[in-house]
C-alpha cells in the first residue's frame, strides 16, 4: 500500500502543480510529415547520455567500449570532443558553460570546461545519470546503491534519497526547477521528488 500512496503523492505533484507544463510532446508535432527516422551516427556499443548544447549540437558516449564523448554537429559530422573519456554514462551541460558527466569505471562525478579540461566532483560514487539545475547543484543516481545525491555549488556531497526508489536510474528536473523526477530502472514507477529552495 505504501508505494501506490508514495506514487499517487510523487504524481500530485506533476499533477496538481499549475506551473509545471509537461516536456514531452507528440512525436508528431516535431517530426516532418513523410520523413523517416536515419542513423545519426553508427559503430558504436552502448550509445548513452544523449545532451545538446544551446547550438544544437548533439553529445553522447558509448558506455562499453568508447573512449571518448562524441559531438555530432547540425551537419551530421560526429568527432570526438573530448578524448580519454571512457566509461560515461550521463551527460548533461550546466548553465554555468561546463558540461557534466558521470564515468562510472572510475566511479566519479566530473566536468569538462569548453577545452575539455577535466575538474573531478566527486569520487568513490557509483553514479549512472545526472542532472544539472540552474543554480549549479548537480543531482546524480546511483543504482547499485538505491541512492540519489546532490553535489552543492561549493562541491558539498550529500545523500538527499537512499533506498525510496529501488534502483535509481534516470533523473531529470521539471521545467520550474522545483521537482526532481527518476526512473526506477527494472521498477514499474518514475518517482518525483519536490526540491527545497
Amino acid at each position: 500500500m505504501k508505494p501506490i500512496f508514495l506514487i499517487a503523492l510523487a504524481l500530485s505533484f506533476f499533477i496538481g502543480s499549475p506551473q509545471l507544463q509537461a516536456q514531452d510532446m507528440p512525436l508528431s508535432q516535431v517530426l516532418i510529415d513523410g520523413e523517416d527516422w536515419e542513423v545519426f551516427a553508427e559503430g558504436f556499443d552502448f550509445t548513452d547520455g544523449l545532451s545538446t548544447d544551446a547550438e544544437g549540437n548533439l553529445y553522447f558516449s558509448d558506455v562499453k567500449s568508447g573512449t571518448a564523448v562524441y559531438k555530432g554537429d547540425l551537419d551530421g559530422k560526429v568527432t570526438e570532443f573530448i578524448k580519454d573519456a571512457a566509461g560515461i554514462s550521463g551527460l548533461q551541460w550546466g548553465a554555468d558553460g561546463k558540461l557534466y558527466a558521470c564515468v562510472s569505471r572510475a566511479r566519479i562525478v566530473v566536468s569538462f570546461d569548453q577545452d575539455g579540461k577535466m575538474t573531478q566532483l566527486a569520487d568513490e560514487v557509483r553514479p549512472n545519470d545526472l542532472v544539472v539545475t540552474h543554480d549549479g547543484n548537480v543531482y546524480f543516481t546511483m543504482t547499485p546503491t538505491s541512492e540519489i545525491r546532490r553535489i552543492d555549488p561549493a562541491g558539498k556531497m550529500s545523500v538527499v534519497s537512499t533506498g525510496d526508489v529501488s534502483k535509481p536510474n534516470g533523473i531529470t528536473l521539471s521545467p520550474d526547477q522545483g521537482t526532481l523526477a527518476v526512473s526506477d530502472h527494472g521498477g514499474k514507477y518514475v518517482w518525483a521528488f519536490r526540491i527545497k529552495k
